[in-house]
């Protein structure tokens, strides 16, 4: 290998770590599951890990330029660790072209589960997944399997979703506006959309 090739590859890494070092700086407010399109930056980490930055869940690979590397560096840890065990089941919210990605960063027989349409488009799933590495799409929807759980389990279900509530899942709220101030209210969470809620309350 030539020195300027070496050269070259100390001097990318060096971006990336710069990179990744930016973004350390902001957690704990990125974190894997905050973004709706993680499994984004889980490819993108998968594809810097193989010596590349490119779209590995479109056709042909083209290169990808539309994500900062910062928070990919940083996951290619996590990629990394997790390589071995190989995920067989990963939970969607949002549909769309989302569903054939996070597919396509599964092994061979894993299940995608469907419980949301953020996207507001049909699920995508790509044949050669379906077919070649029987990979399976299941639609999950919360009101109908309410339905067919017993008493009990939805008591137990109420009360950990209530204690959950108040810790994991409590919304902070950072300000509120009338609704005459809404010019305001949407500056204020394009400046701060990670610190909480902006809220708009008629009188």
């Amino acid at each position: 290998m030539t020195t300027a090739v070496l050269g070259f590859k100390k001097r990318l890494f060096g971006v990336l770590a710069l990179a990744a070092a930016l973004y350390l700086a902001y957690l704990p407010r990125f974190y894997v599951g905050f973004f709706n399109d993680d499994a984004r930056f889980i490819l993108a980490a998968q594809s810097l890990l193989q010596g590349g930055y490119r779209r590995l869940a479109a056709p042909e690979h083209p290169p990808l330029n539309l994500i900062f590397p910062g928070y990919p560096f940083l996951l290619t840890l996590f990629v990394k660790l997790t390589e071995p065990h190989k995920v067989r089941l990963a939970f969607d919210a949002v549909g769309g072209d989302l569903t054939s990605r996070v597919a396509s960063s599964l092994m061979k027989d894993a299940q995608v589960i469907v419980y949301g349409a953020l996207a507001g488009e049909n699920c995508q799933m790509s044949p050669l997944s379906l077919i070649f590495e029987e990979k399976t799409l299941e639609g999950f929807w919360v009101s109908e399997w309410i339905k067919k759980i017993g008493f009990i389990k939805k008591i137990r279900m109420a009360a950990g979703a209530q204690k959950l509530l108040s810790t994991e899942l409590a919304t902070h709220v950072q300000a509120r506006f009338p609704l005459e101030k809404v010019q305001d209210a949407i500056a204020l969470y394009k400046e701060t959309r990670t610190d909480g809620k902006v809220l708009l309350c008629p009188r």
